[in-house]
């Protein structure tokens, strides 16, 4: 179960050696956050008890062994919390050589960060994730008061160099009770984000491997009790096209991956940063507060090839969609090439706001 690269394998050795459950996950992000915390992909809590969810038959390999054992739900471990020296005291103890080995590993706190995640959970709060040592478990603390508060500005950056990537499109999907999150993500962390959001474990058979379905359900029993119902967006058009002198091609699965858009100072930028299959697609645009947009970067590739890229004098129309209180829902952008751009006539995307984020000058 812990197989893979050094730093997964170290980080599962002590998850290993505290009975910690999800080594099947990736691991984080190696960067720690800088304004936005980051999500813990890693292992989540230590629990004082073993539940376990019959994955299904979801082929012959396996029929008759798909059980997974030893799952988290935090708002059971929620329910059970007392005080944060009481959370500590009750989980197991390790012997003096695990204890040294978690100390090397950079683990030796994970303990007391673990009851830190459940403190938030039970008090609603993300003030005890500051007082969270462990890189991973950090973010997920984040990530579980962003879900019991109904706060998406908790939820962990994607990466915290680049804020106009965004923030985690499971912690959003979750803390929006919306699904639109999850079409940023590749199809395995789809269905996991999917199933998630819905609480429906049925749809995990729709992973890949066995491991992707364990994992996914691991996520679903976690987050049981904590989100609420889905909130279904009236459908809008997803779209884009490029337009090129031989003819026409449709991008609509770049296009659901959704943009962000920062906020500062009466400015906007859009971001979509987008890869389903061979394809992908990097387009960001300035907004003024006259609605005037420059283009900063263009560029749609297939297997490594470029279809279209923008010249030094491209144009750009831009076009937001506003919901309530001026909340951007959605944008359509209009790309025209300039001078030294790939040949194509024009490029044009209707695409869902992601996420948003404000910030300060």
């Amino acid at each position: 179960m812990c197989s893979g690269v050094k730093s997964r394998a170290l980080i599962c050795l002590g998850l290993y050696v505290l009975a910690l459950p999800g080594c099947d996950e990736a691991p984080p992000p190696p960067d720690r956050p800088a304004q936005i915390p980051e999500q813990p992909s890693a292992p989540a809590l230590p629990s004082t008890a073993t539940t376990s969810v019959d994955e299904g038959p979801a082929s012959a390999s396996d029929s008759g062994d798909a059980r997974t054992g030893g799952l988290v739900n935090f708002a059971e471990e929620s329910a059970r919390f007392t005080t944060f020296d009481a959370c500590v005291a009750s989980l197991p103890r390790v012997g003096a050589l695990a204890a040294d080995a978690l100390e090397d590993l950079g683990l030796g706190a994970v303990h007391r960060d673990a009851c830190r995640l459940v403190e938030a959970v039970h008090g609603k709060s993300a003030v005890p994730c500051r007082s969270v040592d462990v890189e991973f478990l950090e973010r997920r603390c984040f990530m579980a008061a962003a879900v019991v508060r109904g706060e998406s500005e908790l939820c962990p950056a994607i990466d915290s160099n680049d804020p106009t990537r965004g923030r985690d499109a499971l912690c959003l999907a979750l803390a929006t009770h919306r699904l639109q999150p999850c079409d940023s993500l590749e199809a395995s962390d789809a269905t996991t984000c999917r199933a998630s959001t819905r609480q429906d474990r049925a749809l995990c058979t729709n992973a890949p491997t066995r491991a992707r379905r364990q994992a996914c359900l691991r996520s679903v029993e976690r987050w049981r009790g904590l989100v609420g119902p889905v909130s279904e967006p009236t459908t809008e058009a997803v779209r884009a096209t490029l337009e090129r002198s031989e003819g026409t091609r449709d991008f609509d699965d770049l296009a659901r991956a959704g943009a962000v858009v920062v906020e500062r100072g009466g400015k906007r930028r859009f971001v979509v940063d987008a890869s389903r299959g061979r394809a992908r697609l990097r387009l960001r645009a300035r907004i003024d507060g006259n609605g005037a947009a420059e283009l900063e970067t263009f560029e749609l590739t297939e297997a490594g090839l470029v279809l279209a890229r923008s010249g030094p004098l491209a144009r750009v129309a831009v076009v937001v969609h506003e919901g309530d209180a001026g909340t951007p829902t959605g944008i359509t952008a209009t790309v025209r090439p300039g001078h030294g751009a790939e040949g194509f006539t024009s490029f044009v995307i209707t695409t869902p706001v992601r996420d948003r984020l404000a910030s300060t000058p």
